[in-house]
């Protein structure tokens, strides 16, 4: 009588129910895996979490080395993990990180062996792609940029960064004042110049802001306005990327400036939607963490009496300026190429520095443009 073999096994040793106090990481045993085809991870927690997927040629004895690190994914709680992974050494590790400073979470993790492949397959796609996705899928399709812009695919993201401004001054550009940059992740605060900016007025009523939270990941989250007063959001965060009016009264546009602060104080200012804008056009973008953001270019358009206008990048509370342009009377059309790439948790901004004290209208229109990819992943 034969025998056949399962197609997927648990393995116990990766598998398992564990609690984790917080800010606290915990791994597996270096477990054998050479003889699966493949090996999938399903994992769940109770808060946000980080997963972290190490190969090895020969067992680890204890904690495992960064240089065997293959994958790693930032996880919402109470969402589910699930990823296959292909066979690039004999052993696997698994580690997850409580990123929760002050709850302890429980997790529970499922691994299983696959004695058979991924399905491969060719094909026309119409819909998103992860660079994970469990098949192995050559993809004859769209050109890469068009799929990028439509949001195909889902580890990859275009980036652009806006920042528009007519004032001549001192400031980040689009900004009206000059960036705050917090060393760690501080309580955020919204408010309105205007009363009309509430969820009954002729306003603005619902702003929906893309900010970086304290543990560095990039979220989405929708501001109920309530005019002038002051509203504590009831978290932290380390920088905000956009801000977007998606709901408004009779008057279809914001009626006052909305500025997004931190710690109850407007100096400390990250980002903000002048008035009839709908949208925020700030010259200042943070990259999430285990990202990458790779800039491409950066079109700079406009005139003015006479600025400087310094392209920087932010990184560990030091700025790297990697561009500086002079704009002047002339309506000028630049294009910067910079092939660069600026690291999670880097800040990339554009700062004006006016060379003349005052002066006639100026009106400065920048984008740069980019791909957010991610930092650590498994192919």
């Amino acid at each position: 009588m034969s025998t056949t073999t399962p197609i997927t096994q648990i393995i116990p040793s990766l598998t398992g129910k564990k609690n984790i106090p917080s800010s606290t990481s915990i791994h597996t045993a270096s477990v054998q895996v050479a003889e699966y085809a493949l090996f999938s991870v399903a994992a769940k927690a109770r808060t946000d979490i980080t997963i972290s997927i190490y190969q090895q040629h020969k067992r680890s004895g204890g904690s495992p080395a960064s240089e065997d690190l293959v994958y790693q994914q930032a996880v919402s709680a109470n969402s589910t993990f699930y990823k296959r992974f292909t066979i690039k050494g004999n052993f696997a590790q698994i580690q997850i990180t409580n990123n929760d400073a002050v709850n302890d979470t429980r997790v529970v993790l499922t691994t299983c062996g696959l004695s058979v492949p991924n399905f491969e397959a060719q094909t026309f796609l119409n819909s998103e792609i992860d660079i994970n996705a469990n098949c192995a899928l050559s993809r004859n399709a769209n050109d890469f940029n068009l799929d990028l812009v439509r949001g195909i695919h889902q580890d990859f993201k275009k980036i652009n960064i806006l920042g528009i401004t007519d004032k001549h001054q001192a400031e980040t550009v689009g900004l009206d004042g000059m960036s705050y940059f917090p060393a760690a992740a501080e309580t955020i605060y919204v408010a309105s110049t205007s009363n009309d900016d509430n969820i009954g007025g002729v306003g603005a009523r619902d702003v929906i802001m893309e900010y970086i939270d304290a543990n560095g990941v990039e979220q989405t989250y929708t501001i109920i306005l309530q005019g002038t007063t002051i509203l504590n959001l009831g978290f932290t965060g380390f920088a905000v990327n956009s801000l977007k009016v998606s709901n408004a009264g009779g008057q279809a546009a914001n009626q006052g400036t909305i500025s997004v602060y931190t710690n109850n104080t407007i100096s400390q200012l990250l980002h903000r939607i002048l008035p009839s804008q709908n949208v925020s056009r700030v010259a200042r973008y943070r990259v999430p963490t285990l990202k990458h953001l790779v800039v491409n270019d950066i079109n700079i358009s406009g005139f003015s009496v006479g600025t400087n206008l310094e392209i920087i990048e932010r990184a560990a509370g030091i700025d790297y300026i990697i561009g500086t342009f002079q704009i002047n009377t002339a309506n000028q059309q630049l294009v910067y190429r910079l092939d660069t790439k600026v690291n999670g948790g880097s800040e990339l901004y554009v700062r004006q520095n006016p060379i003349t004290t005052s002066g006639a209208t100026s009106l400065i229109n920048i984008n740069i443009n980019g791909m957010l990819c991610p930092a650590v992943n498994n192919f």
